[in-house]
């Protein structure tokens, strides 16, 4: 099974109203990924880590960030094609606003992260009808 290795969102850099995001990992694909050519949905996103004092880190939720998701709608399809390893890299500028995700900005600085999803696109079965007769039985 294909795996995400050094996941890194670099240090987020401020223009203004903007702030520009930059993500990159490797994916490197088993064995059977590459004799298979195994198809997976990537999933690449920009997540608010809210942490809240005093309360236990069971307890926090990540939230996405608005227009946080790095790749196309829906994901996008990857396979090993013969590679062992397959570097990604993902750019996208958002509007500073975006990242100020926390509830209480003043006492809580925003946390950002990123987030890759690996989901295997699994055989789907195949169905078809023939065309339809008609019979009337007396």
């Amino acid at each position: 099974m294909a795996r995400i290795t050094r996941l890194t969102l670099d240090p987020i850099t401020v223009d203004v109203a903007n702030a520009i995001v930059d993500v990159e990992f490797d994916v490197e694909f088993s064995r059977s990924d590459r004799d298979a050519n195994s198809p997976y949905k990537m999933v690449c996103t920009l997540l608010g880590e809210d942490v809240f004092p005093g309360v236990p880190e069971d307890f926090e939720f990540d939230q996405v960030i608005p227009n946080g998701v790095l790749t196309p709608v829906g994901g996008q399809t990857i396979r090993a094609d013969g590679q062992n390893l397959q570097t990604f890299h993902f750019n996208k500028t958002l509007e500073l606003e975006n990242l100020n995700e926390d509830f209480d900005s003043e006492d809580n600085p925003d946390e950002i992260k990123a987030r890759v999803t690996l989901t295997p696109v699994i055989a789907h079965a195949t169905e078809a009808d023939s065309n339809l007769q008609t019979l009337t039985i007396e």
